[in-house]
C-alpha cells in the first residue's frame, strides 16, 4: 500500500484523527490517514449536537461534513483500509491493512469504540431516534421529559444523575442489585433492578420500553432509551503494545502509549469524559508532541 516510511500514521478519521491530520499538515511531516468507515467516525450517527463550541446546534452529519470540507482544503486525502495488525521492529511501526502494509515511524491511533448494545427488540431501528448511547451528547434534547438508562457501571450511573439534572424522571433499569447510594438519592430516578431490556417500541420515535423483572414483563413509558450496559474500545489489533483498563489505553499527557511513538486519542482513551470536544483536543496534543519529536530527531 505504501513503500514509503512516513513520519506519522493516523488510524481513525473521527474528529479526534481529523484534529490530528490537521495539525500535521502545517508541519513539513509526511502523513497519511486511514479509516475503514466514512469520515467523521460517530459523528454521522448523531442527531444533533448542542455543545460544540462554534455552533449553537448542529447535525453530527453537518459537523462530519464541516470536517471533510477541511480536510479537502487542506489537500488531506482518507484513504479507506481497515487495520488488523501492528508491530514494532527496531523504532519503525509496520501496520498491517486490508490494503496491505504500511510503515511510520509514528502512529496515532483514534479509532473509539463500538457499542454491542444489548439483545432487546428493535435497538437498531431506534438509533438516533430516541436511542443514544451518550446521554451526555443527547440527553439535552429531551429535556422535562421521561428517559430511561439501561447499566450497571459507573459510566451508566453517572449518564443516568447527569440526565436527572435536566429529565423529569429518569428509569435506571440495572441487572442486577445495585449499591451506589447516588442513584437512590435522587427523587426523580426510579431504580428498577433485576431488571433487562426487553424491546424499545414507537412509531417514529422512542415512545416506551419493554423490560424484564424477575421474569415478569413491564412497559415504561418513555420519550429516550440509552442502552450502556457495554462499551468496547476498538484497540485489539494494537495487541500488547498498550496498556489498558478494560481495553481503554492508558496514556500520558501527550497521549502516548506505553510504546514510544504509539499515541492514542478519543473515546478509546482511559478517561472520564468521552465527548467530540476534548476528542479534537487530543488530536492536536498528539499531533504536536510528534512534530516536536521529529523535528528534534532532525536537528539532532
Amino acid at each position: 500500500m505504501e513503500d514509503k516510511t512516513l513520519d506519522c500514521l493516523i488510524v481513525g478519521a473521527g474528529i479526534a484523527g481529523i484534529s490530528a491530520a490537521i495539525y500535521l499538515s502545517r508541519s513539513s511531516l509526511s502523513f497519511k490517514i486511514v479509516d475503514k468507515g466514512a469520515p467523521g467516525g460517530k459523528l454521522n450517527n448523531i442527531h444533533l449536537i448542542k455543545n460544540y463550541p462554534g455552533f449553537a446546534s448542529v447535525t453530527g452529519p453537518e459537523l462530519s461534513a464541516s470536517l471533510l470540507n477541511q480536510l479537502k482544503a487542506n489537500n488531506i486525502k482518507v484513504d479507506y483500509a481497515e487495520v488488523f495488525g501492528v508491530r514494532k521492529d527496531n523504532g519503525l511501526f509496520t501496520v498491517m491493512t486490508d490494503m496491505g502494509e504500511m510503515k511510520a515511524s509514528n502512529i496515532i491511533v483514534g479509532t473509539g469504540m463500538s457499542f454491542p448494545g444489548t439483545s432487546m427488540e428493535n435497538e437498531k431501528l431506534f438509533y438516533g431516534r430516541g436511542l443514544s448511547y451518550c446521554a451526555t451528547c443527547d440527553g439535552p434534547l429531551y429535556k422535562g421529559k421521561d428517559v430511561a438508562v439501561i447499566g450497571k457501571s459507573n459510566r451508566a450511573i453517572n449518564e443516568a444523575l447527569y440526565l436527572s439534572s435536566i429529565c423529569k424522571t429518569v428509569y435506571f433499569i440495572c441487572p442486577e442489585a445495585l449499591s451506589d447510594e447516588s442513584i437512590k438519592e435522587k427523587e426523580n430516578i426510579i431504580l428498577i433492578e433485576h431488571a433487562n431490556p426487553v424491546s424499545v417500541n414507537g412509531d417514529v420515535s422512542v415512545s416506551s420500553l419493554d423490560i424484564s423483572v424477575n421474569d415478569q414483563n413491564k412497559r415504561i413509558e418513555v420519550d429516550a432509551v440509552f442502552p450502556l450496559l457495554k462499551e468496547v474500545p476498538t484497540l485489539a489489533f494494537l495487541g500488547d503494545l498498550i496498556e489498558s483498563n478494560r481495553g481503554f489505553a492508558k496514556v500520558d499527557s501527550n497521549c502516548c502509549s506505553k510504546t514510544s511513538g504509539l499515541y492514542v486519542i478519543g473515546d478509546a482513551v482511559d478517561k472520564t469524559l468521552k465527548q467530540a470536544i476534548n476528542a479534537a483536543s487530543e488530536g492536536a496534543i498528539a499531533a504536536t508532541s510528534i512534530i516536536a519529536a521529529v523535528n528534534k530527531t532532525k536537528r539532532d
